[in-house]
């Protein structure tokens, strides 16, 4: 079993990292090719795709690899009824947004890539619950190479219609094909993992699925517009280059956040038995993930913001400079993030999903009045300035609800240090900011480093352990790496 764990949780933190990369290569081909127009289209496209996404597939994903881990001869039924409730979703999702998206930006060009975007969720259901049929047969390397191969294949196809001179229609049309692929890839890889995979439509399962649509539907949509709105909001009110400058800034947070995506789903099953089985250590395991996700993002947004202006320039070019104080702004929000990833964990072990959906929709509200509010003045300053706001109103009612419903995590002194620790290293930063910033940035964190030694956070024998760590991981690849090397003759 641990086998199994470690080898879907590798895959999974590999997915997370390797595929944004992956896609990068369009959109700094975009926007040093197609220039900030385009860039926003794009950008606008994706938001449309995301959002219909998150509402087509409902959350379902999380039911039917419980379902089909418990009995698998229904795999191809709960396939089947849970592509059927999303093809029905999608086609009334498609119907509301494509009218209202259409009119936000006018345009032949972006109205055809809106219906090809479109078009596009119908494979893409059958891809969300065919990696959660996968997942269930705990073959996660199956969806895994799939989905990798799909993101490079349409950033390298992408890329080069972009170079050839191809507008916005070739790439959402590029993106429909690709995800037709995956989606028979898929399949096929089920079919390969269960020959007697039947798909079939069943009523039962169609049934239970559909009743739950209410419940776990709605922190994914919720979720899905605390980070898509936004981008909305600034085509209402400010147009296509803001919309460029704040996904410019944004996509490396997206790529960044996926570290503590990752610790949060490989902590949440251990919490969850944890809870029924020995509540001291859940509550000392929550205790340390609180402290350590902050103590490790701390350095990820410091160097974020620090080198900003070289990520920008190297990877949009100079007419995305603008993006720069985007950049570093929303840098700072990886701190927060990791905070309710881990938070968020703690009330769903606990049984307190109800009140995390409760955050959710109070955070969505602010989030939604403080973008009308300051992109109006600021544009899409304004919008990173909301989205850092939320956030940390976010964990303080997250933090709120687990002292008041679950435990005390008794660390808000803690943080205080770790506050006056950061702070301090930041002074150094930005005190030499005028210097490299590259070197500023290393004698930055080695402050960090040291102010954490002082405070007593960390202790010779983390050095030892991480050490020790290291040495077991570079012998277990040593050994994996003698056992496939082919004999010569």
């Amino acid at each position: 079993m641990r086998t199994t764990l470690l080898k879907n949780f590798s895959f999974l933190t590999a997915s997370s990292v390797l595929m944004p990369i992956a896609s990068m290569a369009l959109v700094v081909a975009i926007s040093r090719l197609g220039g900030v127009e385009m860039m926003g289209e794009y950008s606008l496209l994706l938001t449309f795709f995301f959002f219909g996404q998150t509402c087509c597939t409902a959350g379902l994903q999380i039911l039917i690899t419980r379902e089909v881990a418990r009995s698998r001869v229904k795999a191809g039924a709960y396939l089947v009824s849970g592509s059927a409730i999303g093809a029905i979703a999608a086609t009334v999702i498609s119907a509301i947004l494509i009218p209202s998206f259409m009119w936000t930006v006018p345009g032949a060009d972006v109205e055809i890539g809106l219906l090809l975007m479109a078009a596009a969720l119908f494979p893409t259901v059958v891809v969300a619950f065919g990696e959660s049929v996968l997942l269930a047969f705990e073959h996660a390397e199956d969806f895994v190479v799939i989905g990798f191969a799909e993101t490079l294949i349409r950033a390298t196809i992408g890329t080069l219609l972009v170079c050839l001179g191809y507008g916005i229609i070739a790439i959402a049309l590029t993106f429909f094909l690709c995800r037709v692929a995956a989606a028979w890839a898929t399949v096929h890889r089920m079919r390969r993992r269960d020959p007697e995979l039947i798909l079939t439509f069943d009523r039962d399962c169609f049934s239970e699925l559909a009743h739950q649509v209410p419940i776990v539907g709605a922190l994914p949509i919720l979720n899905s517009l605390y980070w898509r709105l936004d981008t909305l909001i600034l085509t209402w009110m400010r147009g296509l280059a803001d919309v460029a400058y704040y996904s410019a800034s944004t996509r490396i947070l997206d790529i960044t956040r996926n570290l503590p995506q990752a610790y949060a789903r490989a902590l949440y099953p251990i919490l969850s038995r944890l809870r029924h089985e020995d509540e001291k250590e859940f509550e000392r395991l929550s205790r340390d993930s609180l402290l350590w996700v902050v103590v490790a993002t701390f350095p990820l947004s410091l160097t974020t913001c620090m080198l900003a202006p070289w990520i920008v320039t190297v990877l949009y070019g100079n007419a995305m400079r603008p993006a720069i104080l985007g950049l570093q702004i929303v840098a700072w929000l990886m701190i927060p993030y990791a905070l309710t990833s881990t938070l968020a964990q703690i009330l769903f072990a606990s049984g307190n999903q109800a009140l995390d959906l409760r955050v959710n929709v109070i955070a969505v509200t602010v989030d939604t009045c403080l973008n009308l509010l300051f992109i109006r003045q600021w544009g899409f300053i304004g919008a990173s300035i909301a989205v850092l706001i939320s956030m940390t109103l976010h964990v303080s009612l997250q933090y709120h609800y687990v002292r008041q419903r679950v435990f005390d995590p008794a660390a808000l002194a803690t943080f205080a240090r770790l506050t006056v620790v950061a702070l301090a290293s930041g002074l150094v930063s930005f005190g030499a900011y005028r210097y490299n910033p590259f070197l500023v940035t290393l004698v930055s964190l080695a402050c960090y480093a040291f102010g954490l030694w002082a405070i007593g956070v960390v202790h010779r024998h983390h050095l030892v352990l991480a050490a020790k760590r290291t040495a077991a991981a570079i012998r277990f690849g040593s050994h994996r790496l003698a056992r496939m090397r082919i004999p010569t003759s």
